[in-house]
């Protein structure tokens, strides 16, 4: 409310708007829970670190090296995942 001057009633209207998070859970792809302890909270980091490391191989480096391979990779996963999710609904 501070940063915009919105009234708390326009803050609440924009709150209530919103999708719940129970529903927005189930659009990602990692959710990182950190309702537990901080120690908790850093070894579930840790484990989606080496997760997603062990995931992107050796793809990501050359991503990293000749950006137009990291777009056509981009843009593979973005329809793999738009057919996934298509069928999963279906």
């Amino acid at each position: 409310m501070k940063r915009d001057g919105s009234s708390e009633e326009e803050a609440l209207s924009r709150m209530n708007s919103q999708i719940p998070t129970s529903s927005k859970v189930s659009f990602a792809d990692i959710v990182i829970n950190n309702s537990g302890t901080r120690s908790e909270l850093e070894a579930h980091v840790q484990t989606l670190i080496h997760r997603l490391d062990a995931t992107a191989g050796w793809s990501w480096r050359i991503s990293w090296l000749v950006p137009p391979f990291a777009l056509l990779s981009a843009a593979a996963v973005i329809l793999r995942r738009r057919f996934t999710r298509k069928w999963k609904r279906e």
